[in-house]
């Protein structure tokens, strides 16, 4: 991400805001040469690296192969002919979102901002797995949609509500991976999906029911978010007590529960109810 936007002008780069973005109008960025873009990635992953508390000397090499690699998938991507007018690189932003209890704003950022006829596109580099891996693209986006209706994939959601221009918003997201197919890069959410629970999400959040998500629905199954978790040896998931204690509670809650909170805590833990589905095809991630 460092790298991506050193590339930009100083210019588009103190544009920290939509307003100033949207008020400011397009640079175009250009692909560096080489022995510039190597300076930036010696820079960009010396950075990283002492962010992290860890020997820049030692690890260097390795992170610059590893930044260059998605550096040139990004650049055969979106940078074909050298040159892309941009309107603003890690821009602060709001969506408004719809719920029973009125308009909320949900503030977020965007790795790069940039015009599309007459509609904003807001674009987030992503270096993990890519959402859905199908072949066919209405199984992407059918995979997309379960996700928005499970509560995952909010930023794409957010994107595509933020109130940018007169023609909407469009959310994109741009997956470097390297053994990710060529197309099957780009995830794109062009109008909002109504089905995004986030009312449930906004409630629970209200009422600050934070619960631990231990056990997946059918309450037996391992969070499937726990893997990838770095803090889990300091969690309660190893804690067969703590699970069974969830999934009793859980159980109550679904035959009707009372209290505010203990409402909302269970329609969240709800939200990814059948999300699993097979439909004959890769399934996401």
């Amino acid at each position: 991400h460092s790298a991506l936007q050193w590339l930009a002008p100083p210019e588009l780069a103190s544009r920290t805001t939509l307003a100033a973005a949207l008020a400011g109008g397009e640079i175009p960025v250009a692909w560096p040469p080489d022995p510039v873009l190597d300076e930036i990635v010696a820079r960009a992953a010396r950075q990283a690296l002492a962010d992290a508390g860890l020997e820049p000397e030692l690890f260097a090499v390795a992170v610059e192969l590893a930044v260059r690699e998605r550096l040139k998938i990004a650049r055969a991507q979106d940078w074909h002919g050298g040159v892309r007018p941009l309107i603003g690189i890690e821009i602060n932003a709001e969506a408004e979102v719809a719920t029973p209890a009125g308009m909320r704003r949900v503030q977020f950022r965007a790795d790069r901002v940039e015009r599309e006829g007459e509609r904003i596109v807001f674009t987030d580099y992503k270096t993990g797995a890519a959402l859905s891996t199908a072949k066919r693209p209405e199984t992407r986006a059918r995979h997309l949609v379960r996700a928005l209706e499970s509560g995952d994939q909010l930023q794409l959601a957010a994107y595509a509500l933020a109130r940018a221009a007169a023609g909407g918003s469009v959310g994109r997201l741009l997956y470097l991976r390297p053994d990710l197919a060529h197309d099957r890069r780009e995830l794109r959410l062009e109008e909002p999906q109504p089905g995004t629970p986030w009312s449930t999400l906004l409630a629970a959040w209200d009422a600050g029911a934070f619960l631990p998500r231990l056990l997946q629905d059918d309450l037996r199954t391992t969070g499937k978010a726990c893997k990838y978790c770095a803090v889990r040896v300091a969690c309660l998931q190893g804690d067969s007590g703590a699970r069974q204690r969830l999934a009793r509670w859980v159980e109550l809650r679904r035959e009707g529960a009372s209290a505010q909170g203990d409402v909302a805590a269970a329609e969240l833990f709800d939200l990814h109810h059948g999300s699993e589905r097979e439909d004959g095809e890769e399934t996401p991630g």
